[in-house]
């Protein structure tokens, strides 16, 4: 939980015309700014990093703007507000938020002072790290190649992400649904078994929508080529965790939660601050000027 006193948009606005020297940058909840933070600290950046939930976001204004209420919205809802009156290129601020799936419904991704991950979430960029021999499997007495097993958690991850997009396609709004009944341990190269088809049933009968099954699969064959093998960051350590229960792993690291602070402690600034997000994220600090002095 933040400690410091919220702040409205004209409070915001009027602290960057103030103060253009400043560089304040918002993410959607703990784990982003936990993340930046890190970065911030170990390449020393002058850099403040704030959650979302220091701002105050009305409901009425989110749903007048065509937002649904929850911290990515918000962030969105924010940097327009900011981007409206500062500009798009103001130097004392910058928003981040998922892009979740903006590119399959051929949203644009960055909006002014608004930054996209690059990936789906920013969780699905330590999903890579499970390939470089996930440090935990021999510990457990699992003789499975990381890279294996990267590579059929891909195959399922890809499979839900596109079931997500379609329901999001679609606006059915269906309620989500756990798939680890559909999951199932594997030898050899498959390693984790997903039965997607009685996932998708199960799926659309939870929702009432079995009879809608053609349209849902018309949908997932128009929006495929779009989706480029995308994952969604929080099923990662979903269906991670799972696969560990399945193996009778001690249940204190079959938590998502747990293996995603794993994964996070494990991955190298330098390694990450690669992908196009980060770099735009640097260059605003001017982070490559200071190192070129």
């Amino acid at each position: 939980m933040n400690d410091i006193p919220r702040r409205n948009i004209d409070e915001l606005i009027a602290r960057y015309k103030l103060e253009p020297e400043l560089k304040d940058l918002y993410v959607e909840g703990n784990f982003d700014m936990k993340l930046f933070r890190k970065i911030t600290r170990e390449l020393n950046l002058n850099v403040s990093v704030y959650t979302i939930d220091t701002v105050e976001c009305p409901a009425s204004s989110l749903m007048e703007n065509g937002l649904t209420d929850n911290t990515r919205s918000r962030v969105v809802f924010v940097a327009q507000m900011l981007t409206k009156t500062l500009g798009d290129d103001h130097a004392a601020v910058r928003l981040v938020a998922d892009k979740d799936f903006d590119s399959i419904l051929g949203k644009p991704c960055n909006r002014g002072l608004l930054l996209m991950t690059d990936c789906t979430s920013l969780e699905a960029y330590f999903f890579d790290e499970i390939k470089n021999e996930f440090f935990f499997l021999d510990s457990f007495g699992l003789k499975i190649s990381a890279s294996k097993l990267h590579d059929s958690m891909l195959a399922v991850l890809h499979k839900l992400f596109l079931a997500r997009a379609a329901n999001v396609a679609l606006d059915w709004g269906m309620q989500w649904l756990e798939p680890d009944k559909c999951i199932t341990v594997c030898r050899g190269d498959e390693i984790i078994g997903f039965n997607y088809h009685e996932f998708e049933r199960r799926y659309l009968s939870k929702n009432s929508r079995l009879h809608d099954r053609p349209l849902f699969h018309q949908k997932l064959l128009e929006i495929e080529p779009r989706a480029n093998g995308e994952v969604r960051g929080h099923d990662v350590f979903e269906l991670l965790a799972v696969w560990l229960k399945k193996q009778n792993i001690d249940s204190n690291f079959c938590d998502p939660e747990v293996l995603k602070t794993l994964l996070f402690l494990q991955t190298h600034t330098q390694k990450i601050i690669g992908y196009s997000l980060f770099q735009s994220i640097l260059s605003w600090c001017g982070y490559y000027q200071i190192k070129a002095v």
